[in-house]
């Protein structure tokens, strides 16, 4: 494993995310639907990433953000 420090901010432009191919933001949803840090009343709905919904993207960045942060301090 190689050893890294945290960032100190991380800047997402959430129009770029949003814009993304579909298979990118799909295995974001993915990733972020099968752990456990992101409660199942929350999931992301792949649906409305495949129709390019700027709100839930944006919330798929967010959750893969969190997910990073939440690895990082556990160690991952």
């Amino acid at each position: 494993m190689i050893a890294a420090e945290a960032p100190i901010a991380v800047y997402a432009d959430t129009d770029i995310f949003a814009n993304a191919p579909t298979e990118l933001n799909l295995s974001g949803a993915i990733r972020v639907n099968s752990s456990d840090t992101y409660p199942t009343e929350r999931k992301i709905s792949e649906t409305q990433i495949k129709e390019g919904d700027p709100d839930t993207c944006e919330k798929l960045m967010y959750a893969l953000l969190r997910s990073g942060v939440a690895g990082q301090a556990e160690g991952e």
